[in-house]
C-alpha cells in the first residue's frame, strides 16, 4: 500500500492530518507491515523526505499506530524524466546537457524503484478480503446506526407508555372496568419509508416542523424544504447532516456554502434516500387479551394485567440494554481491527472554518455560518463522545478480536428481539437493499478502434520509441542478475 507524498509538507495541517487519518480509517490493522511511503516531486530536496518526515512521524506517534517509518518504507522519486520523454514525444528539442540531467534522473528513478520491489517481494501479503470484509461491516454499522438510534427513542416510549398501563391497572375501578376499552399498552414502532427520488433537505430550525403524518397520524419531524426533491448527487452518505460533498448540489450557491433555496449553510443540510415513520401499535395480543379474560372474577383479571404490563416493560428494558451493548460492541469492533477507529481531524477542520470567518472584517463576516459551524462542532464532538464511550466500555479485550462473522450474528441477535427485532431487520433489509441496488454495475460494450486508427497508433509508437531509442541506453545491471533494463 502506498502512501503518495510531497516532502515539502513542514506543518500538520488540517488537510495533512485529515488525508491520512482518512485512509487509515479505511485500512485493517493486518496491513500496517504493508505500507510504505512514496514522497513524488523529490529531485527538489535531493531525494529525501525533507520537512514531511517530521510531520509524517508525529501524526503516526499521536494517532499511536505500528507504522515504521524508515529507509525501508521511505521511497523517493521525481516524474521529470517522464515528463521529459512526453516533451520529446511531442517534438520539443532539448540541449544535449538537458538530455543528460533527465537520464540521471531516470536511473535514480530506477534503482529506487528496485529497491521499492525487493521490499515488497520481501513482505507477508495481508488478506485484502480483511479490509473489504471490514469496510463491509463499516458500511453495516453505519446504516444500523440511525435506525439503532430511533429504536433506543422508540423502545423507552414505549416503556413509559407500558409504565403508565401499569399505573393506571393499580388505580383502576373493578366495577367499572372494561378490558376491552380501558386496559390496553398503546406503543409506537418505526416503519421504512423508501422516498420516490433522493433529496436534498434543510435541517435548520426553520426549516424543519413537527406534523400528524404517517398511516396512524402520529406527530414527527417534517422537513418541509426540500432544497433539491430530485438530487442525484453521488457519493454523499445519505441521512448525514453537513457533508462537505453537498457543497456540489445544485441548489447550492456558487460558493458552494449557502443554499439558493432556503438562505441556510450546507452543514444544516442533508442527503435523504429513505424516511423512518412513527406508526402506531398494540402490544396486547388477541390471544393475551383473551386469555386475561378469562381469569374468573375483574380481581384476578386486573392481577393478570398488571403482572403482563409489568413483564412487558422488563422485556422492554432488555431489548433496550441489548441494543445499547450491541452499539457499544460495533464501536469496540472498530477500534479492534481499523488502524483508527474514525477520522478525528474534522474538528480541527471545523475550528479552522470558524477562525477564518471570524477574522473577516464585520462587514464580511457571516455571523450565520459561524453559528451553523458551531452546531456542526457540537455535534461532531457529541458524535466523537459516544463512539469513545463505546469504545471505552468494549470487553474486546477480554475476548480476543471481533470479526466481521461476530458483527453479523449480532445483528441476527437484534433481529431476533422479541418486539423490535423483525421492524430492525426490515429497516435494515430495506435500506441496504436500497442501496444496493444504486450500485449495481451495468456492463457497456464499447466498439473496437477502426483500422486506421489502430494503424495511426501504430506508427505513433514506433515513432515514439526510436526517439527514445536515440536518447537513451540500455545497460546490465549487476543488483538484477544481468537482465537488460532501460536505465536512462
Amino acid at each position: 500500500i502506498c502512501i503518495l507524498l510531497k516532502p515539502n509538507s513542514s506543518r500538520l495541517t488540517v488537510m495533512f492530518r485529515f488525508c491520512i487519518q482518512q485512509l487509515l480509517a479505511h485500512l485493517h490493522k493486518d496491513a500496517t507491515r504493508n505500507i510504505v511511503f512514496c514522497f513524488t516531486h523529490a529531485r527538489g530536496n535531493f531525494y529525501k523526505p525533507g520537512d514531511t518526515l517530521p510531520a509524517l512521524r508525529q501524526e503516526l506517534l499521536e494517532r499511536k499506530v505500528d507504522i515504521e517509518v524508515k529507509r525501508e518504507t521511505m521511497y523517493c522519486f521525481d516524474s521529470e524524466a517522464f515528463r521529459f520523454l512526453a516533451c520529446i514525444k511531442n517534438g520539443v528539442e532539448f540541449e544535449p546537457e538537458d538530455t543528460q540531467v533527465f537520464a540521471a534522473s531516470w536511473t535514480r528513478a530506477v534503482k529506487e524503484k528496485n529497491r521499492l520491489f525487493s521490499h515488497i517481494k520481501s513482505l507477508t501479503p495481508h488478506k485484502v478480503l480483511d479490509t473489504l470484509s471490514m469496510n463491509d461491516t463499516r458500511r453495516m454499522i453505519c446504516a444500523m446506526s440511525r435506525p439503532l438510534g430511533e429504536m433506543t427513542v422508540t423502545i423507552q416510549k414505549n416503556i413509559t407508555q407500558a409504565t403508565e398501563a401499569q399505573e393506571k391497572a393499580k388505580l383502576a375501578d373493578l366495577e367499572a372496568l372494561d378490558f376491552m376499552k380501558d386496559l390496553h399498552v398503546d406503543g409506537i414502532d418505526c416503519e421504512f419509508k423508501e422516498l420516490d427520488h433522493p433529496r436534498t433537505v434543510c435541517t435548520h430550525k426553520d426549516c424543519i416542523e413537527y406534523i400528524a403524518t404517517g398511516r396512524d397520524n402520529i406527530k414527527q419531524v417534517n422537513y418541509k424544504t426540500h432544497c433539491h426533491p430530485h438530487c442525484g448527487l453521488s457519493g454523499v452518505p445519505s441521512e448525514a447532516v453537513g457533508d462537505s460533498r453537498l457543497q456540489s448540489c445544485v441548489a447550492m450557491a456558487p460558493t458552494g456554502v449557502t443554499c439558493n433555496v432556503c438562505g441556510h449553510s450546507f452543514n444544516h443540510h442533508m442527503h435523504r434516500t429513505y424516511d423512518l415513520v412513527i406508526i402506531s401499535r398494540k402490544f396486547i395480543s388477541p390471544a393475551v387479551e383473551m386469555k386475561i379474560q378469562n381469569k374468573k372474577d375483574a380481581k384476578s383479571q386486573l392481577e393478570a394485567y398488571e403482572a403482563y404490563c409489568n413483564n412487558l416493560v422488563k422485556e422492554f428494558e432488555h431489548e433496550k440494554e441489548t441494543v445499547f451493548r450491541i452499539s457499544a460492541t460495533y464501536g469496540s469492533f472498530l477500534k479492534d481491527v481499523a488502524i483508527i477507529p474514525y477520522n478525528d481531524a474534522l474538528g480541527d477542520y471545523l475550528d479552522m472554518n470558524i477562525a477564518q470567518e471570524r477574522e473577516k472584517d464585520k462587514i464580511l463576516r457571516n455571523q450565520g455560518l459561524i453559528d451553523s459551524l458551531q452546531t456542526s462542532k457540537e455535534a461532531y464532538e457529541e458524535e466523537k463522545k459516544i463512539i469513545e464511550d463505546a469504545m471505552a466500555s468494549s470487553v474486546a479485550g477480554a475476548t480476543g478480536r471481533f470479526t466481521p462473522s461476530q458483527i453479523k450474528k449480532l445483528q441476527g441477535e437484534l433481529f431476533n428481539l422479541k418486539h423490535f427485532g423483525n421492524s430492525l431487520k426490515v429497516i435494515f433489509e430495506s435500506i441496504d437493499g436500497s442501496k444496493r441496488n444504486k450500485y449495481i454495475a451495468s456492463q457497456i460494450l464499447a466498439p473496437a478502434p477502426l483500422g486506421e486508427v489502430k494503424w495511426g497508433l501504430q506508427q505513433a509508437m514506433k515513432s515514439a520509441a526510436s526517439k527514445v531509442k536515440k536518447m537513451f541506453v540500455w545497460d546490465q545491471t549487476e543488483e538484477d542478475g544481468g537482465d537488460m533494463e532501460c536505465i536512462g
